[in-house]
């Protein structure tokens, strides 16, 4: 048997057994490009082969790579059992997935969350992301209509939102519903390292060693800095 007939092989099997499979097996394809034994092209190997659209099998191929990713994180206990599910997961940044299927199989009431379970999940990932400390936005409804809020902190899976704004005494508790945001906080930029102790010798160290090479210097200092770099 082929390498080909093997992979098209546990595609068959995986189409009604599981689709991480599928999608292995597709990747496999694509990549090492062994559906070149029969076809020139991999859309058309799909189509003619499968019945499937390259933007069909490319959604299999990228749901496996979600499941790989969901399962190989220590948060998660349960996994997709279909790609509709992963599906949705796909309109998250891939830092955003595992909160979003986390957050889909705590909400949900069966051991497995729907497909309507997972969008709902995934919108509150994206809310949360919007509602970044230092994020502002503008109050739609409520005593505080119209209000121009600064968010602080972010309370139950992004459905409670505490602002602070001129009106406001204290940071004041809101529906993420009875907002909409205007701005979203800028990422942090990240911290400069600062270089250790031993770092600042060594350069200091290199810069006398280019003053000694290029530099003209009476030949009692050059003697004298040749004797600190020697300690």
């Amino acid at each position: 048997m082929t390498t080909l007939a093997i992979q098209e092989s546990r595609i068959n099997q995986a189409a009604q057994t599981f689709f991480v499979e599928a999608g292995d097996a597709f990747s496999l394809i694509r990549d090492e490009r062994l559906y070149k034994e029969s076809y020139s092209d991999f859309d058309v190997y799909c189509q003619e082969r499968w019945g499937y659209s390259r933007r069909r099998v490319d959604q299999i191929c990228q749901g496996a790579k979600i499941w790989h990713q969901l399962d190989a994180s220590e948060q998660i206990s349960v996994l997709p059992t279909n790609d509709s599910q992963v599906r949705e997961l796909q309109r998250v940044d891939p830092e955003q997935r595992i909160e979003a299927w986390s957050d889909a199989v705590q909400s949900s009431v069966a051991e497995q969350p729907t497909v309507s379970e997972v969008q709902q999940a995934v919108r509150r990932a994206q809310q949360r992301a919007q509602w970044t400390p230092g994020s502002t936005a503008v109050v739609d409804s409520g005593p505080h209509k119209g209000a121009v809020i600064e968010v602080d902190k972010v309370e139950n899976n992004g459905a409670v939102v505490y602002g602070s704004g001129s009106e406001m005494d204290k940071p004041y508790p809101f529906l993420a519903g009875e907002l909409t945001i205007i701005e979203v906080a800028p990422e942090p930029e990240p911290l400069t390292k600062r270089p250790t102790l031993k770092e600042q010798n060594q350069a200091l160290k290199a810069l006398l060693l280019k003053v000694l090479t290029d530099a003209m210097m009476p030949q009692e200092l050059t003697d004298q800095i040749r004797l600190a770099l020697a300690d």
